[in-house]
């Protein structure tokens, strides 16, 4: 639907309104055919549609538990102890907009990095709509695109390493005067 996978990650990825109506139409009849076979009702349930509708067919056949990735990786890698002696926090995706507010990871990294009070950086290749949302709603400091001119998503995905480590030289280099400023 309008607010279903396709529609939300679709356009993200360089979908066109006719390529989203077709991956939403996929995504219901694998629903349909999860729920033919199983009983199960699918659809419906939140993060059914990621990664294609896989989480659907394990939601489907398995019985499986969604958790958000975050939350999982976060634990696999010991996030929260790691923030514990960090300075600053360095994240990234490929878009920022209001999804971001959603749950993605970059969201999940500040809120984690909150209570702490650290700082955190989200670099992403670009803002979508509404991205102003996230200065006011969240605990990101600095959401800074790393594109440095306009492009096509195609261009910025086929430049993506040259673009991000422009923007990292740029974000280390302001650090940098932060420092010197804060000099006594």
């Amino acid at each position: 639907g309008p607010r279903g996978a396709a529609a939300t990650y679709g356009p993200q990825k360089g979908a066109d309104p006719a390529t989203v109506d077709e991956l939403n139409a996929a995504l219901v009849a694998w629903g349909r055919s999860i729920e033919t076979a199983t009983g199960r009702l699918v659809a419906d349930m939140p993060g059914a549609g990621a990664a294609g509708g896989t989480t659907a067919g394990l939601l489907g056949f398995t019985g499986a538990v969604v958790r958000p990735g975050v939350e999982v990786v976060a634990e696999l890698v010991g996030l929260a102890e790691a923030l514990e002696s960090a300075d600053l926090v360095i994240t990234g995706e490929g878009r920022a907009d209001e999804q971001t507010l959603q749950g993605k990871t970059a969201m999940g990294v500040a809120t984690l990095a909150r209570p702490r009070n650290t700082p955190v950086v989200l670099l992403c290749g670009g803002l979508g709509e509404r991205a102003e949302a996230l200065d006011a709603a969240t605990s990101l400091t600095v959401v800074q695109p790393i594109i440095d001119r306009p492009m096509d998503l195609a261009a910025a995905i086929a430049d993506t390493e040259r673009l991000l480590t422009a923007a990292a030289g740029r974000l280390a280099r302001s650090i940098g005067i932060g420092l010197e400023l804060a000099r006594p």
